[in-house]
């Protein structure tokens, strides 16, 4: 409720608008609903989407980017046949272009320049999850995954405990502190040499131990908690 987790608070409202949403578009059809995508894929992902004008972004606590989603994702799987794998690798390579577009506007393309001076690169193609690259990247590897039957025990446990590593270090008592100096001289780091493989290898650091804490904490669920937890309703049928 506090909006510490944005992503999560986001949701839980979505969740509960979710079912007026699902009766809402169902009754207004085919070509209403059609017409409400070309609405949001041209404000949200063109206008907003792949340049930096307008101010259509998504509030970090705001659960309508996860209706924008739904809006999408819906007309897709009510009305249009499901896409081919090669349909799904093109999203993934055009969102893909986009970004490398944005790395060379903002690394190599003078600032200075006539047409472009007034541009905040940082609003370009990759500031927020709502950009147009980011969603037909995620929209791919979705599809493509959704069709690879693979089980693996060792994913399925990590995967288990992927959102715990979300609620540790995205914690405001954690975030701060893991990103400063205080921790590691970072602001030493981004000039060195091999900055890139250093953050990388920080961020695998942070993954594993929030993985371990929540595994742990997975195993005392297990038996202090999960264990006991049909009791409550034994206890009512029986009585």
């Amino acid at each position: 409720a506090s909006g510490n987790w944005w992503y999560l608070t986001a949701y839980v409202m979505f969740l509960l608008l979710y079912p007026f949403l699902t009766i809402g578009f169902k009754k207004i059809g085919y070509k209403r609903h059609g017409i409400i995508c070309l609405i949001f894929l041209v404000a949200w992902g063109l206008i907003y989407g792949v340049t930096g004008l307008g101010n259509m972004n998504f509030s970090n606590y705001s659960f309508v980017y996860f209706v924008y989603l739904y809006i999408l994702i819906s007309f897709y799987r009510w009305y249009m046949k499901p896409l081919s794998t090669k349909a799904a690798m093109l999203f993934c390579g055009v969102g893909t272009l986009f970004v490398v577009l944005n790395v060379a506007i903002r690394d190599y393309v003078p600032m200075d320049l006539g047409f472009i001076e007034n541009v905040d690169h940082n609003r370009l193609f990759l500031c927020s999850e709502g950009k147009a690259p980011i969603v037909l990247v995620s929209f791919g590897l979705l599809i493509l995954f959704s069709r690879w039957n693979f089980c693996s025990t060792f994913i399925n446990a990590v995967s288990s405990a992927t959102f715990g590593v979300y609620l540790i270090h995205e914690h405001f008592s954690l975030r701060d502190y893991l990103w400063s100096d205080e921790l590691y001289p970072f602001s030493k780091l981004i000039v060195s040499d091999h900055a890139i493989l250093s953050c990388i290898a920080i961020i695998v650091l942070i993954f594993i131990g929030c993985i371990v804490i929540d595994i742990v904490r997975q195993i005392c669920f297990v038996i202090c908690v999960d264990r006991k937890a049909d009791m409550l309703f034994d206890m009512l049928c029986n009585d």
